[in-house]
């Protein structure tokens, strides 16, 4: 099968890009031509196979206002063009804007157009004139693919005529190594670790799971909280753990290439994340026998998490009953023991070998 990914841009590191960045080296594997389709932007921040081959639609990003318009319009065309010339089977589009584009682009009609999504669409509302486009769209594709069912749900009800599907992420394993790794962690010897892992921006709870950390720390004296990721809040955060006075306790590694290794040196997981489009990051942990405490967020953790069995979910904002978890998970060892031998049991729940013949039926079917 020769199918094509676009995306807007792969040199962020975001979870749609890591999702992408495996989705290309499974499909190699498989035996599949993969092409990546990437409007603009510098090399990509996740690995992707040498035998992808590699498209850039435009010279520069995307402008705002009319200007803008005129761009989207360039790339659906340049969009068209590419996938005409390179005789692509199918095309995978990621995010709600490029999968507009592919609804909108001139294809062969044996072409088949899947459109995705890797976040809960209620928690990210489009402008208006774009959820217009994005109406159209989505019931003109074969099929529009989400990584959880619940999210595909939505999709089903709020887009009648959409064709819909919950599509997990599949576990890479042994888990990649990234590039552009800016910092390591070391385990402190004595001590404990709570272990977070991110983009620094609101949605995904640190200013909160430091609040409760601080909470904590007289009553858990030999445990750190080491929080690996970058992003906007990163000054707000530290300036919370300097009033704190946490800045012994409280470790900002950056981002770590080896993410294997950090798992394997934490004794819990602590994902206090209020909107997800999967959460790859607690597969991951997982699959590394680290517990882990969740909030039951949209979407991703209740179909991740086996509550009691491999991890434990909490309910979104109830921040006592988050601490109290992050308390008892640490004074009982045995519990911690307990939820860590079941953990590894989603390596064949999300295995590539589970995952991928969903993804071969759906690029395969012509609506």
């Amino acid at each position: 099968m020769k199918v094509g990914i676009y995306i807007d841009r792969m040199d962020l590191r975001g979870g749609a890009q890591r999702v992408v960045s495996n989705l290309c080296h499974g499909w190699v594997r498989h035996g599949w031509e993969v092409h990546l389709l990437v409007v603009s932007g510098d090399s990509a921040a996740f690995p992707v196979p040498a035998e992808v081959k590699q498209h850039v639609l435009a010279g520069r990003h995307k402008r705002r206002g009319l200007l803008g318009l005129w761009d989207n319009w360039q790339h659906v065309r340049a969009l068209g063009r590419v996938v005409t010339a390179e005789g692509l089977d199918a095309v995978l589009a990621v995010s709600a804007v490029a999968n507009i584009h592919l609804a909108q682009a001139d294809l062969p009609e044996r072409v088949v157009r899947v459109g995705s999504e890797h976040s809960y669409a209620p928690h990210f509302p489009l402008p208006f004139y774009k959820e217009r486009f994005r109406r159209r769209a989505y019931p003109q594709l074969d099929a529009m693919v989400t990584p959880t069912r619940e999210a595909a749900d939505y999709l089903a009800l709020a887009y009648p005529g959409a064709r819909t599907q919950g599509i997990p992420n599949w576990l890479t394993w042994p888990l990649p190594k990234g590039d552009g790794s800016t910092g390591a962690v070391a385990r402190r010897p004595g001590r404990k670790t709570f272990l977070a892992c991110g983009r620094f921006d609101k949605l995904k709870g640190f200013t909160r799971l430091i609040a409760m950390f601080d909470g904590l720390k007289q009553r858990l004296p030999d445990w750190d909280l080491v929080i690996v990721g970058d992003g906007e809040d990163h000054d707000l955060l530290k300036a919370q753990v300097a009033q704190a006075k946490l800045g012994d306790r409280v470790i900002f590694p950056g981002w770590v290439a080896d993410m294997e290794s950090v798992f394997r040196s934490a004794d819990v997981f602590v994902f206090p994340s209020v909107s997800e489009g999967f959460a790859l990051v607690l597969a991951e942990a997982m699959a590394c026998g680290l517990p882990c405490i969740s909030y039951d967020c949209k979407v991703g953790p209740a179909e991740i998490i086996c509550d009691g069995v491999d991890g434990v979910l909490v309910p979104v904002d109830d921040e006592a009953l988050f601490a109290a978890t992050m308390l008892r998970m640490a004074e009982d060892e045995t519990e911690r023991r307990r939820l860590a031998t079941a953990c590894p049991e989603i390596m064949r729940r999300l295995s590539e070998d589970a995952i991928h013949p969903l993804w071969a039926q759906v690029l395969g079917h012509k609506r």
